[in-house]
C-alpha cells in the first residue's frame, strides 16, 4: 500500500460530567441562580452536553430556566449556567425544578450519582387566613336562594378548600317538598387559585303557611382547611324570616244566642295557616254558671298544621224550676301573639 494510517490509541479515561451540587433549597426571591457542570478531568476535545428541566416550578411562573445543549471548551472542566427565579405576588407551596444532564457523545460518561440537580424553591409569601365574609345574614323565605360567601386575606397561587358543617333550627330537604326550609347541606368550599373569594348558592323553600323566624348555621370545619388557615367568622348564620305575617286568631262572631237546654258550637278562625300546630288558650266567664247552666271551661283552640278554622261545642241546661232571665257566657281568647 502506498498509505500507512497509524492509530494512537488514548490512555486516558473519558471525562465524567457531574453537577457540582445535587441539591439544595432557596427562596423564591434569590433573584438570580447559577448552576454549575464540573469534567471530572480536562478534556482536548470540546465537550457538548444537553439537559432537561422539569420539576413542579413552571417556566416564566417561577422560573426562566429552558433546556439547552452547551459546550465546555477544550482544557476547560467546567460551565455555568444562570437563570433568574420569578417572585410571585401570591402563596404558594414549595416547588422544585429537576434539571437532568444527557449525554450527546461518546468522549465523556454522565456521573450516575450527580446526573440529576434538584432545586427546592420555598415560598416567601404569607400563608392566606380563610373566613365567612360575614357571621350573619338575613332573607326572607320567598328570596329564592341563599348565597355563602368565604374570603381570602392574602392572595394565593393555589387552590384553598375547606369543608363546612350545616345544622339550626330549620330544616334540610333534597328538594323543596314536604316540611324543607332550605337545601344546603355539608359540603366542600373551594377558592380557586388567584381569586380572593368565592361563593355558594343554596334554595331556600318557600311554604305556604305561617313559621316563626328559623336559622341555618354553617360552620368552617378547620382541620380540613387546606393551602390556608381558618381564623375569624368560622360560623355564619342566616336567620329565615317568613313571608306571612304571625297570625292572629279570633271568634267568628263577638256574639251568639242560644236557647236554654240546646247545645252550640262557637268557631274560631286564624288570619293564615300555620306551618305546625298552634293552641291558642281561652277563658270562660260570664253571669251564667257551669256547670248549672252551661258546660264550658277554660281550655285551648287548637289549629292543625294547614287549618284555620277550628270550633269548641257546648250544651246548655234548661231550668225549669225557677225563672233567672237572660244569662250570658263570655268566651276570651287570652294569647293572641304567635
Amino acid at each position: 500500500p502506498d498509505v500507512l494510517t497509524l492509530t494512537i490509541n488514548d490512555n486516558d479515561n473519558v471525562p465524567t460530567l457531574a453537577w457540582g451540587t445535587v441539591a439544595y433549597t432557596v427562596t423564591e426571591s434569590s433573584d438570580t441562580l447559577s448552576l454549575t457542570a464540573r469534567l471530572s478531568k480536562a478534556s482536548c476535545l470540546p465537550i457538548t452536553f444537553t439537559y432537561n428541566v422539569g420539576g413542579t416550578a413552571k417556566y416564566l411562573e417561577d422560573h426562566n430556566l429552558t433546556p439547552q445543549t452547551l459546550t465546555i471548551p477544550a482544557g476547560d472542566t467546567i460551565k455555568e449556567i444562570t437563570f433568574t427565579l420569578i417572585d410571585s405576588d401570591c402563596y404558594e407551596l414549595s416547588e422544585s425544578i429537576e434539571i437532568t444532564l444527557v449525554s450527546t457523545a461518546n468522549n465523556y460518561s454522565i456521573s450516575e450519582n450527580a446526573s440529576s440537580l434538584t432545586i427546592t424553591i420555598q415560598d416567601n409569601d404569607t400563608k392566606p387566613s380563610v373566613q365567612w365574609k360575614t357571621p350573619v345574614q338575613v332573607v326572607t323565605e320567598n328570596s329564592g336562594t341563599i348565597t355563602i360567601t368565604a374570603t381570602l386575606d392574602y392572595s394565593s397561587c393555589v387552590d384553598i378548600s375547606f369543608e363546612y358543617t350545616v345544622s339550626g333550627s330549620a330544616t334540610y330537604g333534597e328538594t323543596c317538598t314536604g316540611t324543607a326550609d332550605h337545601t344546603l347541606t355539608h359540603s366542600t368550599f373551594t377558592i380557586p387559585a388567584r381569586m380572593m373569594s368565592n361563593t355558594q348558592e343554596s334554595t331556600i323553600c318557600e311554604r305556604d303557611c305561617f313559621e316563626a323566624d328559623e336559622n341555618i348555621i354553617i360552620q368552617i370545619v378547620p382541620s380540613t382547611v387546606i393551602n390556608a388557615t381558618a381564623t375569624g367568622f368560622l360560623t355564619h348564620t342566616i336567620t329565615i324570616e317568613d313571608k306571612i305575617s304571625s297570625p292572629k286568631v279570633a271568634w267568628k262572631t263577638d256574639k251568639q244566642n242560644i236557647s236554654e237546654g240546646d247545645s252550640g258550637t262557637i268557631t274560631a278562625t286564624l288570619t293564615a295557616p300555620s306551618c305546625e300546630l298552634l293552641t291558642i288558650s281561652y277563658t270562660v266567664s260570664g253571669s251564667a254558671n257551669s256547670p248549672t247552666d252551661h258546660n264550658l271551661t277554660s281550655g285551648f283552640l287548637s289549629f292543625p298544621e294547614g287549618i284555620t278554622i277550628t270550633t269548641v261545642s257546648f250544651e246548655t241546661y234548661s231550668n225549669n224550676n225557677c225563672f233567672e232571665g237572660n244569662e250570658d257566657i263570655k268566651l276570651i281568647i287570652t294569647d293572641n301573639a304567635m
